[in-house]
């Protein structure tokens, strides 16, 4: 069987051989490279380790607390946030920490509306002040207020 294959076509078809041929040599080329050795993984890791158990205990009741919320910093943006952050600072990528990665204290909660997955601030805002989730287009009140609610009265029985 023969097949006729039109010059263009041809030349296509080598060309996207060839810079596929070239982007698996150069992936391969970037893959194989590492830039830490398993030793500087291990160093690091045990001088973390090391850091993170100088820090003393604080038992004693605070007067006040500082709250920083990272609205829409899941652990993915806060992981590329620190990639080019270090890239801009000339090095590979994951050699740095953020500032408040640094903090003695650190929590992650993950929080989402009554009435749909990914939430705005508002609701966010509800949950963590009130202990509630609310709905979609709700602002301090809790998820059995119907939507568009003026009435104080009702909204307080809700409560």
């Amino acid at each position: 069987m023969i097949i006729s294959i039109n010059k263009n076509v041809l030349g296509l078809l080598t060309l996207l051989f060839t810079i596929s041929s070239l982007s698996i040599v150069f992936a391969t080329e970037l893959l194989a490279k590492g830039h830490e050795s398993v030793m500087d993984l291990k160093n690091a890791g045990e001088t973390f380790i090391k850091n993170s158990k100088s820090v003393l205990p604080n038992n004693h009741r605070e007067k006040n607390i500082i709250l920083f919320i990272g609205d829409g910093m899941g652990l993915s943006t806060v992981t590329a946030s620190r990639i080019l952050v270090t890239q801009m600072d000339g090095l590979k990528g994951e050699e740095n920490r953020l500032s408040f990665e640094n903090f003695p204290q650190l929590a992650l909660s993950e929080i989402c509306s009554y009435d749909q997955q990914t939430s705005d601030s508002a609701q966010t805002m509800t949950a963590i002040i009130t202990g509630y989730k609310a709905r979609d287009g709700q602002l301090s009140v809790n998820h059995t207020t119907v939507r568009g609610e003026c009435d104080e009265n009702l909204i307080n029985k809700n409560i």
